[in-house]
């Protein structure tokens, strides 16, 4: 878990859990109140802690739907919050907001926004939950990858620019997933 400041004075964070093969998710949360800090990568997944004294530590409870447990960091050094990755930049016909229904565990509904050197994917099911994207094109050949979740969509942008359709690989997964524009 890391936190620092943004040049606006608020916070930005970022968390990362080897067991989990997850490497720097951008917290989307982080409200700090006195010595109470309230934090997460998830709307639905939030973490509530009393920071000590002399700022080294911080212990509270971590709350889901389905569990609710206590934990405790310590502070091990300085910030290491992982930055977005830029992409090169992308033509007009890819830039704006996508969705799509990855096929897996009931369907989970995904929102990809592409813009010039950014993109991020939104998996709305998943209690928000950013992952941040680089985009590579070679003309309709597009590829989405993250190291955030060691993930790769590989797909084709159709001739009516409406739709980007292809392949979704996170480790031994692989599932066919359509984006279709938005307007």
């Amino acid at each position: 878990m890391d936190f620092a400041k943004n040049p606006a004075g608020g916070f930005i964070g970022s968390i990362s859990i080897p067991g989990q093969r997850l490497k720097g998710l951008p917290l989307t949360k982080i409200d700090l109140d006195g010595r109470t800090i309230t934090f997460g990568a998830r709307s639905d997944q939030l973490m509530i802690a009393t920071i000590s004294p002399d700022n080294a530590s911080m212990t509270g409870d971590f709350s889901s739907s389905a569990f609710t447990g206590a934990f405790v960091l310590t502070r091990a050094g300085g910030p290491q919050v992982a930055s977005a990755p830029r992409s090169a930049a992308i033509g007009k016909e890819l830039e704006g907001r996508w969705t799509g229904v990855l096929d897996v565990d009931g369907g989970l509904h995904l929102v990809l926004t592409l813009a010039n050197q950014a993109a991020s994917l939104v998996n709305v099911d998943e209690g928000g939950v950013t992952i941040p994207l680089t985009v590579t094109a070679d003309g309709p050949q597009v590829t989405l990858t993250t190291t955030t979740i060691d993930g790769r969509f590989a797909g084709t942008l159709r001739a009516t620019g409406t739709e980007l359709a292809g392949t979704f690989t996170q480790g031994a997964l692989s599932a066919p997933l359509t984006f279709r524009r938005q307007p």
